[in-house]
């Protein structure tokens, strides 16, 4: 019954992320996507500057979120740039952008967002962390991930490290179908979310699937 529960709440999120994506083209020529990648690199320099100690002490407070299970206030302040939490990268569309928490229309104007109730982009036994982005904008942000094949490579950088994805998956879904996103038992997943159709309701979304690939 929880597990049902979870997955009504992911799909109704992934269904008001669509309605908040189709507000964008609207506002996309207010948007630098040079600032967001210039966003993404502070934020890479900021966690190559702390400490062992002030790491391990972050990633034990992130493992109270338990994999998506509670909510961005039982996280507190770790942001360790700005509001930045992590960066995901995708070097065949030469991408590196932040992630933030929350896929509000703010954080979406500015990168790409951490759905809520997904597992954080931490990586981990069991876990798949969903990030929405943006498409059919004037900042290419996730425009051109269809793109993306089986065996390309994304990456997201957390605090603690740099995780390797290879796509396993391309697939297009449904307003309210969530069914694959999520928790697969043993898999270490990651998904890229993006509307087919900016501008439209209802509109079908585009889902790229990784999973993690340990060196």
């Amino acid at each position: 019954m929880k597990r049902q529960r979870k997955r009504r709440g992911i799909a109704k999120l992934i269904f008001i992320i669509g309605l908040v994506l189709i507000c964008y083209p609207h506002i996309a020529r207010k948007l630098d996507n040079k600032n967001s990648t210039k966003l993404a690199d502070e934020y890479s320099n900021a966690v190559d500057q702390l400490s062992d100690e002030e790491i391990e002490e972050i990633v034990e407070e992130l493992k109270a979120y338990g994999g998506g299970a509670g909510s961005y206030e039982d996280l507190g302040e770790l942001a360790v740039e700005g509001d930045v939490f992590a960066t995901v990268s995708v070097p065949k569309l030469q991408l590196n952008l932040p992630i933030y928490l929350g896929p509000t229309q703010e954080n979406l104007e500015k990168g790409i967002a951490h759905v809520e109730g997904t597992s954080l982009p931490m990586g981990g036994n069991s876990t798949h962390c969903v990030l929405a982005g943006h498409a059919g904008c004037v900042e290419e942000y996730f425009t051109n991930i269809g793109k993306l094949e089986e065996g390309d490579l994304f990456y997201i950088k957390n605090i603690e490290t740099t995780l390797t994805y290879k796509v396993i998956r391309k697939k297009i879904i449904e307003p309210y179908d969530a069914s694959d996103l999520q928790i697969v038992e043993n898999k270490d997943l990651a998904t890229l979310l993006t509307c087919m159709n900016p501008g439209t309701p209802n509109n079908k979304r585009l889902i790229i699937t990784g999973e993690r690939v340990l060196d």
